[in-house]
């Protein structure tokens, strides 16, 4: 581990605790096992409590003291795994890397690379002024503009980290310098390329330390377990009354005849799975095209563990054309769902919406 990874890990346990294990740091540190140390300091349990719960209901509620950030972060892992959640460690693995993210803004591009190094982005270079520049323009015919890419990682990393966002165009290599193996990059898309990588990283860690967390631990958060899972089965409610208010508007949608491919992402999407860019835009753009309300569209969403009102809102109502250029957008061709791997069934059709349509009149004619 170079000095600039060995630094990080020494200063920053509470901006980024998913890289620690407060179990050991404990017992080096104090002499005492977790459950004996929090047993004295039952605050830290009480944080933990309002800390899942901020981040259940989505209220960006910080936990009390950030020194002891990273046993709140070590507890909350305890009590998302013995619940089972799969939602919830999602979230909270979204709601962790958010928040890495930006304090990562805020660092040196040297220490970008040694912390992609540490949650295992291992190919990422800082090149600096011997980065790509690609020329995008001359003026008076003698001044190059240059365009700087002072990143780089191997391609096939790239498209490891980023199988989620291919589906969007700019991430696309194509629309990227790519050179001898090599994908060269922008800080910003390096940062979002992190988020990706982290979120998974966290997400493992989770279930890593949930896994060899001591029986003890887990008997003396019991109590905690139960609210949390009381919190989660109240905005579960909540979120089923929302869906049930925008539903009883009337519509032409009948959920019965959608094809397999879009029944099985929607079904998904309602279980709170979180779905590529290319599944959310199927199921998206589908929906529109049949005539769903943009209401209607975005409560689909409602459950996703990286759910923001404001955001899906913005983005429904770009594909429905009613922002940006005003294009409405398509839903894929049947042979682009079999090739991103969404196809559940052969229908002999060439679109989803084929499909349905076909599914509505069988249906009309044998009623």
């Amino acid at each position: 581990m170079s000095t600039r990874e060995e630094a990080i890990l020494a200063i920053d346990r509470n901006k980024f605790p998913f890289l620690f294990n407060a179990r050991v740091y404990i017992e080096e540190k104090y002499g005492v096992d977790i459950t004996t140390y929090i047993s004295r300091y039952p605050s830290l349990v009480e944080s933990t409590e309002k800390y899942l719960a901020s981040i259940i209901s989505g209220y960006g509620e910080e936990a009390d003291s950030r020194e002891d950030r990273f046993i709140v972060f070590y507890l909350s892992t305890i009590i998302a795994y013995s619940i089972g959640d799969r939602w919830l460690i999602t979230r909270l693995a979204l709601w962790e890397s958010d928040r890495a993210i930006n304090y990562l803004r805020e660092v040196d591009d040297n220490d970008i690379v040694a912390f992609a190094k540490i949650i295992g982005v291992s190919t990422l270079e800082y090149l600096g002024e011997r980065g790509y520049r690609e020329l995008i323009a001359v003026i008076d015919n003698h001044l190059p503009i240059y365009r700087s890419y002072p990143f780089r990682m191997r391609l096939t990393e790239y498209l490891r980290v980023t199988k989620r966002l291919l589906g969007d165009p700019q991430w696309t290599p194509t629309n990227n310098p790519v050179k001898a193996g090599y994908i060269y990059l922008k800080r910003e898309k390096v940062l979002r390329i992190l988020k990706e990588a982290l979120t998974s990283y966290i997400e493992s860690k989770i279930m890593e330390l949930g896994e060899e967390a001591p029986e003890d631990i887990r008997s003396s958060l019991a109590t905690s377990i139960n609210k949390v899972k009381n919190t989660l089965a109240e905005v579960a409610r909540r979120r089923i009354v929302e869906v049930e208010r925008e539903a009883s508007i009337p519509t032409r949608l009948v959920e019965d005849a959608f094809p397999p491919c879009i029944s099985h992402l929607a079904t998904r999407a309602r279980a709170g799975e979180h779905l590529s860019h290319h599944e959310r835009f199927a199921l998206a753009t589908f929906l529109l095209n049949i005539g769903a309300e943009v209401d209607y569209v975005v409560d689909v969403f409602r459950s996703m563990p990286d759910f923001n009102e404001k955001r899906t809102r913005y983005q429904v109502e770009h594909l429905a054309g009613m922002r940006g250029s005003g294009r409405r957008y398509l839903t894929y061709s049947c042979e682009k769902m079999k090739t991103l791997g969404m196809c559940r069934h052969e229908c002999g059709v060439k679109t989803p919406l084929q499909e349905y349509r076909r599914r509505i009149r069988q249906s009309s004619s044998s009623s």
